[in-house]
């Protein structure tokens, strides 16, 4: 199985841009309190890229043995198109391994509406791993997931989740679902469904709230609904499935239990 997310590796996260086709009822960058975005260029500019490969590099140069891998995500990735994501791979690995023998990694995450045959073979070409958020069941998705204009963004998402399942350059880089916990569907269906992709990570998301915004269904937080939601993915899991596939959020709680950290932030 892939470990994807693992606190032994370093890891930089980029964001090309603040854009986005969707508007997820759930997004706190376009439906939270924040607006720190709205200061931002639309689209990473090459003076950022350029400072930041520096910064990458100095730091890869100080610690010569960690796994880098750099994670591309927005806003929408995608939007920025082909010949940005592929000049910013090209910058990072030349400016590193111009002093390091080391390969560099990367990852990206979208939302899987524009993604295609054209940007599977793309996404293959330059050796990026690729996840995509998709909730489940299509109502679910169809109720939160939504283009600017309402329309449901379900069928497009799905199509990219099978081409990427079933293409041969995209079993290659398909490597992750997000998922967003709905504790209004069935959560044995989503798990089961997510494994039909022949997936080797998935990550069941919570909602991102407070004690003052809280979450659906959690009106006190004694109520356990999100752990009732959880526990019969886990046993499913745990007993048959976690050798092959790393299942957040269950592997970080497990690190945490035993005393190894905990990567993720729950």
């Amino acid at each position: 199985r892939t470990e994807i997310a693992s606190p032994s590796r370093f890891y930089l996260s980029l964001s090309l841009t603040k854009q986005c086709n969707l508007r997820c009822d759930y997004c706190y960058v376009f439906n939270g309190s924040s607006r720190r975005n709205k200061s931002k260029p639309e689209v990473i500019t090459d003076a950022v890229i350029q400072k930041t490969v520096e910064r990458f590099a100095a730091y890869c140069t100080q610690h010569p043995f960690s796994r880098p891998i750099v994670y591309l995500y927005g806003g929408e990735p995608l939007l920025v198109g082909k010949e940005k994501i592929s000049s910013i791979v090209d910058c990072f690995r030349q400016s590193v391994q111009e002093i390091l023998p080391i390969e560099i990694e990367f990852a990206l995450q979208t939302n899987g509406t524009l993604l295609d045959e054209s940007w599977i073979s793309f996404l293959d070409g330059l050796g990026i791993s690729t996840g995509i958020s998709v909730d489940h069941p299509a109502s679910s998705h169809e109720l939160h997931r939504k283009h600017l204009d309402g329309r449901s963004s379900y069928s497009k998402v799905s199509a990219a989740a099978n081409l990427l399942a079933e293409s041969e350059a995209g079993k290659r880089i398909f490597r992750w679902v997000l998922s967003r916990i709905d504790i209004n569907t069935n959560p044995l269906e989503a798990y089961q469904h997510f494994k039909s992709l022949s997936l080797n990570q998935c990550e069941f998301l919570f909602p991102i709230c407070d004690y003052t915004d809280k979450p659906p269904g959690k009106s006190d937080v004694e109520i356990p609904v999100y752990a009732d939601w959880l526990i019969p993915i886990f046993d499913e899991w745990y007993h048959n499935d976690r050798e092959r596939i790393y299942l957040q959020p269950f592997e970080a709680m497990i690190k945490a239990l035993n005393g190894d950290g905990c990567f993720l932030d729950y």
